[in-house]
């Protein structure tokens, strides 16, 4: 795995397993939305995003905060990967 690096553009996205859907009714995508901007917002800029019921992606950009890692578990992870795991770990226990 490459470090993230400030000032860079990455698109971050994700696909539901086989044929399930990510999202299944209005408030699953509202729900997501809100514990993005939460989670995600904070550390790193987002120039567009599209959410479809099987996937979804997002353009963010980073800056200096990209840099700093966090110890989690055995591992050392950035910020951003740290945020995309605590915001995908909790959307499927809500999910499911």
């Amino acid at each position: 795995m490459h470090p993230l690096q400030p000032d860079i553009s990455y698109h971050i996205f994700n696909h539901a397993n086989g044929f399930e859907n990510v999202f299944r009714v209005a408030e699953n995508y509202r729900y997501f939305l809100e514990k993005y901007r939460l989670y995600i917002s904070p550390i790193a800029e987002t120039y567009a995003y599209c959410l479809m019921p099987n996937h979804f992606h997002f353009m963010i950009y980073t800056d200096e905060k990209c840099l700093v890692l966090e110890k989690q578990g055995g591992n050392m992870l950035n910020p951003i990967s740290n945020a995309v795991r605590i915001l995908l770990s909790g959307y499927a226990r809500i999910y499911n």
